[in-house]
Formats: C-alpha cells, structure tokens, sequence
C-alpha cells in the first residue's frame, strides 16, 4: 500500500468576476503506527498471587492509541501441542489469568502452585493498537520468600506513565508521582529496618 507523498494535482478557480486562478493540492499518506511492547516482571512471596496491568507501559505508536479490549497469553500447549492465543495458560509453576478493569488496565493475574520459589517460566502477551497492528512481550513473575521492595525506578516508571495515560495535568502529576515515590520510599526504609531489628536464627 502506498505509504508518503502524492503527486500533486493542478487546480483552478473562477470568481463571479471572471478571474483565475490555479494552486495545487498534495496529500501525504502516513505509515500505520507500529506498536511495542516493554517486558514486565513483578516479584512477590511466597504462595500469594501477583499481577500487572501489563499495556500501561507500552506504546501504541505515533498517532494511535491503545486497544483496551485486545490481550491474548500465547499457550503453547494448545491445539495438542500447536499453540494458541487465548485468556489462560498453565505452566509448572502456575497458572496466568486475564483480569479486566478497563482501558487499559488489563491485568495478567500468576497464581504460583504453593510451595513453588524461583523465576515463573515466562507467559507471552499480545496487545494492539487501534490501527489492527500487533506487539508481542513477555510477562516473568519471580516468587521469593523474603522479597524486596520495587526498585524505585520501576515505580517511578509505572507512576509516570499511570498519570499519561490517565490525563492528569502536569503539575497535579508532578504532586501525585512525588507523593507516591515519597510513601513508597518510606515503606522500603521501614522494611528495612525491620530487617535489621530481626535477630538471625542460631546455626548449628
């Protein structure tokens, strides 16, 4: 399909008087936006599921936006062995699940097996834009028992990029993102003074 700048066309106009005059006209066809998607990993403890509105931080490309409707987990086991796209898949680990709460918060929901511990095999995601053009990422929870905070840039991330997609203005943002990663940092100083007051079990 064409993609750029048309040849242009001449033109001409007449007035009630009699004059004329001539200019050109030049469409330009631009390319469908392409989207991309960004790798999303959580970390949680032991035996809880864990979840992540996985299309706030992707891009829909120039111009377009998001399709809040469309996410597909890519199971290979499906179809005998074929695979297929479709809302849950089942591996070793756990089970991934689709959770919808609007646009576009999608959620992919991981529900470890209990006693599981380590990095889930990854669940592969689709999303799209409005435009019918498709990205494809992976989803990687980790279950720890004693997991540490979200680094900080992580959240500052999700924080920003929450606040684009939501509207909010530049200086109520500003004051939300500040607010959050203040509340959040005060968290991770208390978890880790928690730590530090926890006497260390006897060795045998």
């Amino acid at each position: 399909d064409f993609v750029g700048t048309a040849t242009s066309v001449t033109y001409a106009a007449t007035d009630s008087l009699g004059r004329t005059g001539s200019t050109t006209y030049t469409p330009t066809v631009d390319p469908i936006p392409v989207p991309s998607a960004t790798p999303d990993r959580t970390v949680g403890p032991l035996d809880q599921p864990q979840s992540f509105f996985v299309l706030l931080n992707d891009d829909p490309g120039v111009g377009a936006v998001i399709n809040g409707t469309h996410l597909a987990l890519w199971d290979p086991e499906a179809n005998d062995g074929a695979g297929d796209w479709g809302s849950t898949v089942v591996t070793p680990e756990g089970t991934y699940t689709m959770v919808v709460q609007g646009n576009p918060r999608i959620a992919i929901v991981f529900t470890p097996v209990p006693g599981f511990v380590g990095v889930a095999t990854p669940v592969t995601y689709q999303m799209a834009n409005n435009f019918g053009q498709f990205a494809t990422t992976t989803y990687t929870p980790e279950i720890r028992t004693d997991p540490p905070p979200a680094p900080m840039a992580q959240v500052a991330e999700i924080v920003a990029v929450t606040l684009v997609r939501t509207g909010l203005g530049s200086m109520t943002g500003a004051m939300l993102a500040m607010g959050t990663l203040v509340g959040l940092g005060a968290l991770a100083l208390a978890g880790a003074r928690r730590q530090r007051k926890t006497p260390a079990k006897p060795t045998s």
